[in-house]
């Protein structure tokens, strides 16, 4: 015999547990500035070239996401160990203020 309501049961089972994958929840962006917002560079540093290493960053560390191919925000700490690379170091005097040039990267706190 056919039991309709086990099927049904088993039928409401499955839709509930496979479900539709979605992309999880994107983190709220915090400006870089906001977390450390002067830093200091290379002895003989321009600001363009402050400005250049900072563009590039954000572009580095930036990638896609998987699920539907829009921007992923770079976390902080990413965009900070780029400029470090780069002979950019965070400093409460430095001489190159990110805010100040308007060029604070987006990237997330985590």
């Amino acid at each position: 015999m056919f039991d309709s309501r086990a099927l049904t049961t088993f039928t409401l089972l499955v839709a509930t547990l496979s479900g539709c994958q979605t992309a999880p929840p994107l983190p709220v962006p915090v400006a870089i500035t906001s977390i450390q917002d002067r830093f200091d560079g290379p002895g003989g540093t321009a600001v363009h070239d402050f400005v250049n290493a900072s563009n590039a960053c954000q572009r580095e560390t930036s990638r896609m996401n998987q699920y539907n191919n829009a921007p992923v925000i770079p976390t902080c700490s990413s965009v900070i160990r780029c400029l470090a690379g780069k002979g950019y170091v965070s400093s409460p005097s430095g001489k190159f203020d990110a805010e100040e040039l308007r060029i604070g990267a987006t990237c997330t706190a985590q």
